[in-house]
C-alpha cells in the first residue's frame, strides 16, 4: 500500500468499574503493584490495542494483572460494567458514554498529553513516565499508485481535516485531527510497526 495521510489520533483511556476503591491514576498504580487483590483487564482480542495497552501498563508498573480476551470491546466493557472484571484500556470513542454517564469511572488516557476531551484525566505517562500508546487511523491508496495523485488525495484530506465541522466531530469523539504528507506518513509507518512489533512481544500475543 501507499501512504497518503495519517488521518487522526485516537487515545485509548484507562476505565475501572466504580465499585473498584481506587479514585486515581496514581492509587490504580499502587493498587496494581501491591499485588493484594487481583485485577483482571479485558481487551477486545488478543494482540488488540487493548491488550497492548494492558500489558505495557502492569510490565511498567511492575504489577501482576491478568488479561482476558474477549471477542470485541463492547463485551469486555459490558463485564467491566458489570464488576466480572476490573479495568479496560479502551478507545476513548468507544467509552465516552459510559464516563459521561458515570458508569465506569476514567483514570488516564494512554497518549503522551492528556485528552482535549477529557482534560482532567491525567496521561499514564504522568504515573509511569515513557508510557505511551496511541492509536491512529489513516488512508492508504493501492501500491504503485502515481506519486502525483498521491499527493492529489493527501491534500485534499489535509483541506477536510481542517473544516470546522470535521475537526468539531473528530473532537466530540475525543479524536485529534492530524493531516499530513505522504512523506511524513511514510516515516511514522515505519516507527509504529517498530513500536507495535516491541508490544507484541512483550504481551506474549501470537498469530493463533
Amino acid at each position: 500500500m501507499a501512504p497518503v495521510s495519517q488521518v487522526a489520533l485516537i487515545p485509548n483511556v484507562l476505565t475501572v468499574n466504580n465499585q473498584l476503591p481506587v479514585k486515581s491514576l496514581q492509587e490504580f498504580v499502587a493498587h496494581v503493584q501491591a499485588k493484594k487483590e487481583p485485577v483482571n483487564y479485558g481487551s477486545a482480542g488478543a494482540g488488540s490495542a487493548s491488550h497492548l495497552s494492558g500489558a505495557l501498563f502492569n510490565s511498567m508498573a511492575k504489577g501482576d494483572m491478568q488479561h482476558v480476551a474477549y471477542k470485541g470491546g463492547a463485551p469486555a466493557n459490558t463485564d467491566l460494567i458489570g464488576g466480572q472484571i476490573q479495568a479496560v484500556f479502551s478507545p476513548l470513542v468507544e467509552v465516552l458514554p459510559f464516563i459521561e454517564g458515570g458508569k465506569l469511572r476514567a483514570l488516564a488516557v494512554t497518549t503522551k498529553t492528556r485528552a482535549q476531551r477529557l482534560p482532567n484525566v491525567p496521561a499514564v505517562g504522568e504515573a509511569l513516565p515513557g508510557f505511551e500508546v496511541a492509536l491512529w487511523n489513516g488512508v492508504f491508496a493501492p501500491a504503485g499508485t502515481p506519486p502525483a495523485v498521491v499527493d492529489k488525495l493527501a491534500a485534499a484530506l489535509q483541506k477536510v481535516l481542517q473544516d470546522a465541522g470535521v475537526r468539531k466531530t473528530l473532537a466530540d469523539q475525543g479524536s485529534v485531527p492530524v493531516g499530513n504528507t505522504p512523506a511524513a506518513f511514510k516515516t511514522i509507518v515505519a516507527q509504529e510497526i517498530d513500536n507495535w512489533g516491541k508490544l507484541v512481544k512483550l504481551s506474549g500475543a501470537t498469530a493463533d
